[in-house]
């Protein structure tokens, strides 16, 4: 299962696009994903890229899998667009 994340609709403007590689950090882990969607904001990450990141998760009735922490989670996101 490849993680993926996800970029806002304005990166669009910048040349981002679906299937360009990206590296997600958090707490020093760095794995490779690729943009799978298009949303709001910069931060929402696959189920398998949390998990290799290595933050618990719980799964909410009717919602999904969370993060189950109590801190907010700092992401950094770099797209290696595919000019």
């Amino acid at each position: 299962m490849t993680p993926y994340a996800v970029a806002p609709l304005s990166s669009l403007r910048d040349g981002v696009r679906a299937g360009d590689p990206a590296d997600v950090t958090v707490n020093g882990r760095t794995p490779r994903c690729v943009i799978g969607d298009f949303g709001p904001a910069w931060g929402e990450i696959s189920v398998a890229a949390v998990i290799t990141l290595g933050i618990p998760i719980v799964d909410v009735p009717r919602i999904g899998p969370v993060a189950n922490t109590s801190q907010n989670i700092t992401v950094t996101v770099t797209v290696h667009t595919r000019n």
